[in-house]
């Protein structure tokens, strides 16, 4: 089965999604997360298909407004 996931937040909100498509790889499914662009390296770390898109929360965050 191919599943997609995605994800918008920070570093904390995508590694508990780096072990779910880790998992179901594991279980022979074909996974892909999407998130911001500033995961693209932690994610493919762990041999996940990456997609990337435009929301960049932790920068966000680092903001002063």
């Amino acid at each position: 089965m191919k599943i997609n996931i995605l994800v918008s937040g920070t570093y904390g909100d995508i590694i508990p999604h780096i072990a779910l498509a880790r998992g179901l790889q594991s279980a022979g499914h074909d996974v892909k997360i999407a998130a911001g662009e500033n995961f693209k390296n932690l994610v493919e770390r762990y041999n996940i298909k990456f997609y990337g898109t435009s929301s960049d929360y932790e920068r966000v965050m680092k903001t002063d407004r």
